[in-house]
């Protein structure tokens, strides 16, 4: 028997619209952190794959899109989620995929407060167990609850602290998974019976379902350690491990997930998504040191909390929280190992913290009896939270204009594409890994790849290795490309001693470039026509532009730059580079005063000119020194 804290009355109207504001408030701040800029790099070979697999009706039985792997098997884990985007895609168009974003992020962090609350909700109102089974008895007796105001809080803080890796990708469906996985687990008399549909749907979606039959089994620890409950627990384990293996794949995202767990000599541990966020090399997350203390704060606090002994059921309530916090400790580890990890540790540390939160913001209402009076409990903080944040998204684009910037499209070599459809080039390509996908997507597999972002699902180490050392220019790299019989070389301009010597070689000519890439041919391979020029546009007027600001010309610079806009007015590079041509022409004035209308029309900031070698605004002496890495 368990005792009853008071009546299971209804929620009075008062107490409903105090979630619902909280609820709105995490809505908002969950959009707000929607805004990263990550380039798109895997999004453009998700959209290729889709595309492909619509146009064939069936899955890929051999790669179609690198020569280095032709034929070879692919385990495609995401077949689903790029059918989807390429429906998607096919329904409403490429940009209007920054709503897709926005709509699983505000999905995940908003089913995150709701399953916070409930289980707050469920210790206040001493919900009694309408039917005790053996499976998770205790889940509805937890004491560590969490208030609107903390699950609030901590919600917000997991969306800032994973918001640099809420990229266009699929991945974005683990952590939809996740979250509903918690939600049809904590906090209820017994988990929901659609478990096993979920676990199918997420391993067609993303191979982050291995991480599911983890943090499944985490969760049913105290069940699977109790005799009365583990028959139950190990059936309904069973049935979601069998639908997570339930894809053409099988077993091979577990195998893969085991690689990347125990194998550190792998190369593609270096892909800067596998490296720790402690790393020198690594995608820097700002708010993730703060996260962690949070997270170790928050445990610290319940693990000495002395009030631990009132619970009616200590034993029970224990056992429940043990899994969670093993949970939110295990992504811990997982985070400090591999940045992709970090947004699973930001939604599971929401357990541990929501609870501390909560007991702090009770202590402090106890010091500050004013804090405690309904009205302002309920409407002032709350109400405060939800303007503020929705002036924050309201000084973002809300338009599918954003998607351009968020992915970071200006950085793909889209004029050097332009180039090749126009003149219709065929053949094999030695690509920068990062545009292998968008080579992909504008030639449907016309030009094949040496390499491209789907790493060791399709290419071997071998490949991988080998085009590290290309990468990094070290000895001997020419090798790897003769030895490719690549046709082209597709490079970036940043990245000059490559393509340089390559075309100071006679076996290469130097065939086209754009304003982030150079495209090279081998010799005797030239198309047997004079090349066309491709066709009149934003980016072939940006890559115009640099070539003339990078040998000295900034006035013919800022005229193409100009006409760049004219062409295309929410092309935000050609603003930002407009204004360093005229500030490198010496009209500093007018550099400032372009920066300023920039700013205002394009909240991301100059994001393309670091990526074309200029890290700052040359003077005129200094123009060419300056921008060498980049002629």
């Amino acid at each position: 028997m368990h005792a009853v804290a008071r009546s299971d009355a209804p929620a009075s109207d008062s107490v409903a619209g105090e979630r619902g504001l909280w609820l709105a408030a995490t809505v908002v701040a969950a959009w707000a952190c929607g805004y990263a800029l990550v380039p798109g790099s895997d999004l453009w070979g998700y959209l290729a794959a889709g595309r492909w697999m619509l146009a064939h009706g069936r899955l890929p039985d051999g790669d179609p899109f690198s020569f280095t792997a032709a034929g070879a098997a692919w385990r495609d884990h995401e077949w689903l989620a790029d059918v989807l985007f390429a429906l998607w895609e096919r329904t409403f168009g490429l940009p209007t995929l920054v709503y897709w974003k926005w709509s699983l992020i505000v999905a995940t962090f908003g089913l995150l407060y709701l399953t916070l609350l409930r289980r707050g909700t469920l210790l206040r109102r001493g919900t009694p167990l309408r039917r005790e089974t053996p499976l998770c008895r205790e889940a509805t007796l937890l004491r560590s609850g969490a208030s609107a105001p903390a699950s609030f809080l901590s919600v917000a803080l997991a969306a800032v602290v994973a918001a640099p890796l809420l990229d266009v990708r699929p991945h974005l469906y683990s952590g939809l998974g996740f979250v509903v996985l918690l939600h049809a687990t904590v906090g209820r008399a017994r988990p929901a019976w659609w478990l096993p549909v979920l676990f199918l749907v997420w391993a067609n979606l993303h191979a982050g379902v291995t991480f599911g039959v983890i943090a499944l089994v985490v969760l049913f620890l105290p069940a699977l350690c109790d005799g009365a409950s583990r028959r139950g627990a190990l059936v309904l384990l069973a049935l979601c491990g069998a639908a997570a293996v339930a894809t053409p794949d099988g077993l091979a995202p577990l195998r893969g997930a085991l690689r990347y767990a125990f194998d550190t000599a792998s190369p593609t541990r270096t892909i800067v998504e596998w490296q720790s966020p402690l790393s020198d090399g690594s995608l820097r997350g700002p708010w993730f040191p703060y996260g962690v203390g949070a997270f170790v704060a928050a445990l610290a606090y319940e693990l000495v909390d002395a009030r631990a002994g009132r619970a009616a059921v200590r034993v029970a309530e224990r056992s429940a929280r043990v899994g969670e916090i093993a949970l939110a400790v295990l992504t811990l580890v997982m985070a400090l190992r591999s940045l992709r990890f970090v947004p699973l540790f930001a939604l599971a540390a929401t357990l541990v913290t929501a609870p501390a939160l909560t007991s702090l913001l009770a202590a402090l209402a106890r010091r500050v009896p004013a804090l405690a009076r309904r009205p302002v409990r309920v409407a002032v903080p709350a109400a405060v939270a939800l303007v503020l944040l929705a002036f924050v998204v309201a000084t973002r684009p809300l338009t599918p204009r954003a998607f351009r910037d968020l992915t970071m499209l200006p950085v793909f070599p889209i004029a050097t594409l332009d180039f090749a459809e126009a003149n219709e080039l065929r053949g094999t390509v030695f690509a920068f890994s990062p545009w292998g996908g968008y080579v992909q997507l504008r030639t449907a597999g016309r030009l094949k790849v040496y390499i491209d972002g789907r790493a060791d699902t399709v290419h071997p180490d071998d490949v991988y290795t080998a085009y590290g050392a290309v990468l990094a220019a070290t000895p001997g790299w020419q090798d790897v490309i003769e030895r490719s019989d690549a046709d082209y070389v597709l490079w970036p301009r940043v990245l000059p001693e490559q393509w340089r010597t390559l075309a100071r070689s006679p076996r290469w000519r130097l065939l086209h470039t754009d304003v982030v890439s150079v495209l090279l041919v081998r010799a005797g391979r030239e198309p047997a026509a004079p090349p066309k020029a491709p066709p009149d546009s934003a980016y072939r007027r940006l890559g115009d532009g640099w070539d003339a600001f990078v040998v000295g010309d900034p006035e013919r610079a800022e005229a193409e730059f100009r006409e760049a806009q004219v062409l295309d007015p929410e092309l935000s590079p050609a603003c930002y580079l407009r204004a360093l041509a005229a500030s490198a022409r010496g009209d500093h004035q007018r550099g400032r005063e372009l920066r300023i209308q920039c700013a205002a029309t394009f909240p991301y900031g100059d994001y393309l000119r670091p990526r074309l070698g200029m890290a700052r605004v040359p003077k005129p002496p200094d123009l060419a020194r300056a921008s060498d890495p980049s002629t």
